[in-house]
């Protein structure tokens, strides 16, 4: 691939408020590095050896009003949640090697611009002067072109980054067992290259999938991939935000859907229609398997403190022009509920994810929970 070639694919701000300088993003690639693609600044040009090291093959018009404080009912839905849940969010230890690494991505940088966090867990404190002194987010003019480029900027990342990026998921039957056994139909939205489809079609052979995704590279290169079964799984391109993901699937039924990483990059005022679309395609009392970033994540906080990667409250863009949300249970839970969803669980996972090549810690938040489609709901 001559990366060269997309040169111009990526959106430049003009000077202030918003502005980065992508020229090394192309200029690395034709050096034959792995472009930048860091969730919290994306200043770091990684070659293809340190890639491996700790990923590969997961996963929005101007600044939306302000979400209006839950109801009761969200909060009433967290709190029986957290009363069921069998680990505290803040004490989980579970997971594996794979698992750690992944939160490493979009996290590594060369030269890491984000001081106030480096080796240790910020204050409340901290973390709120952080936020607070970043306040103006970029134009509308680039909130807009953002937003309208969203599918381009995803399918930029994947021609740049092919299947090198994530690690395959080999942590989701653990932390879902429901994936482990059973003739489920599972949709994956936001499949990628198949980091989560590919090993869990291995893990259960009774599994059917539907996987889909917003980039037509994203999916190209999982229909080509040596663990892609055709009999077994569909691979196909949507807009959670504008196509009808019931009618990609035939009108099948899903009993699960897999959501991993793939809310945040939505626009927050498109994410209830998001889930919506989703919950046309589950059949009533069908699951929802989440997991997405949380907020105070230190990647979010590395984009605050460097500045011009704000769009709105909790809503970033990187430096290759993706985009992501930081998600809070309670909020998580409105949105399901207003989409026509029951929380089954919902829990805010901390971490301290050790590097011990280079002997530092980065903390990570993330959300998880288990959502299921309401008896009442109606498809869209």
């Amino acid at each position: 691939v001559s990366f060269s070639d997309i040169q111009n694919d990526i959106p430049r701000p003009a000077d202030g408020a918003g502005a980065r300088d992508t020229a090394p993003v192309v200029a690395a690639a034709d050096a034959g590095r792995q472009a930048p693609a860091e969730a919290g600044g994306g200043e770091i040009l990684r070659t293809v050896d340190e890639e491996r090291d700790t990923a590969r093959p997961a996963r929005y018009v101007s600044p939306p009003p302000a979400r209006s404080p839950p109801p009761s009912a969200a909060a009433a839905a967290v709190a029986a949640a957290d009363a069921g849940r069998q680990t505290a969010g803040s004490g989980k230890q579970g997971g594996d090697q794979e698992e750690e690494e992944e939160y490493e991505v979009w996290s590594k940088e060369q030269t890491d611009v984000y001081t106030s966090a480096g080796g240790r867990e910020v204050c409340e404190e901290e973390i709120q002067e952080i936020l607070a002194a970043d306040k103006k987010p970029v134009t509308v003019f680039w909130q807009d072109k953002y937003e309208k480029e969203a599918r381009r900027m995803w399918d930029v990342f994947y021609k740049v980054n092919a299947d090198k990026f994530f690690k395959d998921r080999h942590y989701l039957e653990k932390e879902f067992p429901v994936l482990k056994s059973g003739a489920h139909k599972l949709l994956d939205v936001g499949c990628g290259v198949g980091n989560a489809t590919i090993p869990l079609l291995a893990v259960n052979p009774d599994l059917r999938i539907w996987a889909s995704d917003f980039s037509d590279n994203a999916v190209q290169m999982l229909q080509k991939s040596a663990g892609f079964d055709a009999e077994r799984c569909t691979a196909f391109t949507c807009d959670l935000t504008s196509e009808s993901v019931q009618a990609k699937v035939g009108g099948e039924a899903m009993d699960l859907c897999l959501m991993i990483f793939v809310l945040s990059a939505i626009h927050p005022d498109k994410m209830v229609h998001a889930l919506q679309n989703v919950a046309g395609a589950l059949r009533p009392g069908g699951k929802v398997l989440f997991r997405d970033y949380g907020l105070y994540d230190m990647a979010q906080l590395r984009m605050a403190e460097p500045r011009g990667h704000k769009l709105c409250d909790n809503f970033y863009v990187r430096k290759d022009g993706t985009r992501a949300y930081y998600f809070t249970e309670v909020e998580l839970a409105q949105m399901f509920l207003e989409a026509g969803f029951e929380t089954e669980s919902v829990e805010m996972h901390r971490r301290v994810v050790k590097n011990r090549k280079e002997g530092s810690e980065m903390h990570r938040r993330w959300v998880q929970g288990v959502f299921s489609k309401s008896e009442t709901t109606l498809s869209l």
